[in-house]
C-alpha cells in the first residue's frame, strides 16, 4: 500500500506514515514550546 502526502513523500506502509506524522508533531510541539518560552 502506497500512501502519498500532499508534499509528495511516499510511504511504503501506513505505520511508516504514522511514525513520520508523529515525529512532525513532536518537532512542531517542541518549536512552539521554544517560541512561547
Amino acid at each position: 500500500m502506497k500512501v502519498e502526502l500532499i508534499y509528495g513523500e511516499k510511504f511504503d506502509s501506513l505505520q511508516e506514515m504514522k511514525s513520520s506524522i508523529l515525529k512532525f508533531f513532536i518537532i512542531a510541539y517542541v518549536n512552539i514550546q521554544h517560541w512561547v518560552m
